[in-house]
């Protein structure tokens, strides 16, 4: 009588074990940015904060993503530039695809070989009390097929606020 306890006390710790598993796999698939970094960046109007990003993979169908917690010093509108640059053997860029978004406004959506091209710029009103999301979301479309096999991307991002 014992054992029968004991083996469905095991049986039913290994079950809620794997639904467990299963639950957080599934809100984790759910997630758009399934691997999440998050940096915290305080910027003053006459200094620009360099973040790298080295050897982001993702497989068609996929994204990922960093989150920049923005906040000023000084409260006020601020004209964001962001400037993407290049680091050698960024053999992605013309498949990963880049998306900007503050408050759930999308402010650039391209491909990632564009933005070494071009900066970003929009303006946004900051206060100095509460950090601001800004997410940055790298994907692959699905339709783009094996050539991105064990590619990646590499890049460092300027960010510079300068004050209106």
């Amino acid at each position: 009588m014992f054992k029968n306890k004991l083996f469905l006390g095991i049986v039913s710790a290994f079950g809620t074990i794997i639904v467990t598993s299963l639950v957080l796999i599934i809100i984790m698939l759910a997630n758009p940015i399934t691997r999440n970094n998050t940096y915290e960046v305080e910027f003053n109007s006459d200094k620009t904060k360099v973040i790298s990003f080295e050897a982001l993979d993702v497989l068609p169908g996929e994204s990922s993503g960093y989150v920049l917690k923005l906040k000023p010093d000084v409260s006020g509108i601020y004209k964001i530039v962001l400037d993407f640059e290049e680091i050698e053997g960024s053999n992605l860029k013309e498949y990963l695809r880049v998306q900007i978004v503050i408050d759930d406004d999308v402010i650039y959506d391209d491909i990632l070989g564009k933005s070494f091209l071009e900066d970003i710029t929009f303006d946004y009103e900051f206060d100095n009390k509460n950090f601001k999301d800004l997410n940055i979301v790298y994907y692959i479309p699905d339709e783009v097929g094996n050539e991105v096999a064990n590619a990646t991307a590499s890049f460092e991002l300027n960010l510079t606020g300068r004050l209106k």
